[in-house]
């Protein structure tokens, strides 16, 4: 396993990291690390950080933060080296 970004204490497989490497958009690399560290059921009773506006919501959860925290900080990293 390797990081997925450094200092996040979040890893993943090198095939995981294969997939996301042939991504072009930034969109593309979201929605890939967002599939591979969160199943369908999870994405579908939660938020980014269990909020909306805000405002705490009764029906949602957060997402594990220091996996978003990762996949941010990724996302800052990837867009400096794909879109200089």
């Amino acid at each position: 396993m390797k990081v997925f970004f450094h200092g996040s204490g979040v890893y993943w497989y090198s095939n995981q990291r294969s997939i996301c490497s042939t991504c072009t958009k930034w969109e593309e690399y979201v929605n890939l690390a967002i599939d591979i560290f969160f199943s369908k059921e999870v994405l579908k009773m939660s938020c980014a950080r269990g909020l909306k506006k805000g405002r705490k919501l009764d029906d949602t959860v957060p997402l594990c933060q220091a996996i978003v925290d990762a996949i941010i900080g990724e996302l800052k990293n990837f867009t400096f080296h794909h879109f200089k």
